[in-house]
């Protein structure tokens, strides 16, 4: 019997599967508000894939509530991760800072 982990996009291609093996983190990095940044490690040695997830630091609060901030765009590319603001544009009022956590599967 097949146990893991599978996940289809909207168009029905599959994006995660982690039926043959367990992921690993690697790295849980505090995020600065605003502030771009990238990390560089061992993400795909073995035929491993990296991942990389972003994670707000608040998720409540009257003035800090706000459904209108900007994230971060956090790309994996090799073995390195990169997240980078923009800049605010619309009805975004704020950067929003967080954690990223890194690893492989």
């Amino acid at each position: 019997m097949t146990a893991g982990l599978q996940i289809w996009n909207g168009s029905g291609g599959l994006v995660l599967d982690a039926t043959h093996r367990i992921g690993k983190v690697l790295a849980v990095l505090t995020v600065t508000a605003g502030s771009s940044g990238s990390w560089s490690g061992d993400l795909t040695s073995g035929g491993r894939t990296g991942f990389a997830a972003f994670s707000r630091a608040f998720t409540y609060g009257s003035a800090t509530n706000q459904w209108y901030v900007q994230k971060p765009e956090v790309v994996v590319s090799g073995n390195t991760v990169t997240w980078t603001y923009g800049s605010l544009s619309g009805s975004q009022s704020v950067y929003c800072g967080g954690i990223i956590v890194i690893g492989w599967y």
